[in-house]
């Protein structure tokens, strides 16, 4: 078997490697928003955090 075989994969290649070309697209792209959530997420909390001190609840524990 030629790499050239395996690579068209019998005439269905295109729509193998594009399968594969799309998940790692898909994955990458599940990556970049789940950071860039997170960090608003982090951010929006930290500053609710620093504008309502009062509502912090010192010396408590979480469970």
């Amino acid at each position: 078997m030629s790499l050239n075989e395996f690579l068209s994969m019998g005439g269905q290649g295109a729509f193998v490697w594009g399968a594969y070309g799309m998940t790692a697209l898909l994955f990458a792209l599940e990556v970049v928003l789940v950071r860039r959530c997170s960090a608003a997420t982090r951010r929006s909390l930290g500053q609710v955090h620093t504008a309502a001190p009062a509502m912090r609840l010192e010396g408590r524990r979480g469970i």
